[in-house]
């Protein structure tokens, strides 16, 4: 009967600690409805974990820190990413659809582009973003079609 009662409480502990690790999550993107799998983190904790058993033959807890590691890195990337991009926004005056233009293309380029007046081929991406952004943020289209999302076609490069 002791056993059973153990095994109760573990289960409800493990239950609360993924609860409240699922609103710290939410919390911390500013989204209820957002997932691991959206921003990419259970993608990263996957190639890891496959690394580490293709090429490092690795099982158990060497697994479970390959993962870990996995999910770690690719959370640092999406940050390191947005602090790049808000570096961008204040290289441009605050204009975020020049630090769009800029992460996609590269700042020089965009520079070199304002110089010459050419910036039309390179205002597609932030329009596309944002938009992108907007469906992200309201839920929509986040279930199994999210990565098949339709795009507006390419312009053409004249």
């Amino acid at each position: 009967m002791s056993d059973l009662v153990l095994v109760i409480v573990i289960v409800v502990m493990v239950g609360v600690a993924f609860g409240a690790s699922g609103a710290v999550y939410q919390r911390t993107l500013r989204n209820p409805l957002a997932s691991p799998d959206i921003v990419g983190i259970s993608v990263g904790a996957s190639a890891a974990a496959v690394f580490g058993i293709v090429v490092l033959h690795a099982s158990g807890a060497a697994l479970s820190i390959a993962a870990v590691a996995g999910a770690v890195g690719t959370a640092l990337c999406v940050r390191l990413g947005i602090r790049y991009l808000r570096a961008l926004q204040d290289r441009f005056g605050g204009d975020l659809s020049m630090a769009l233009m800029a992460y996609n293309a590269g700042p020089d380029r965009i520079r070199q582009a304002i110089r010459e007046r050419a910036l039309d081929p390179y205002r597609f991406y932030p329009r596309r973003v944002k938009r992108d952004f907007e469906r992200f943020r309201t839920g929509a289209g986040l279930g199994g079609d999210w990565a098949y999302a339709v795009r507006d076609p390419e312009p053409a490069v004249r």
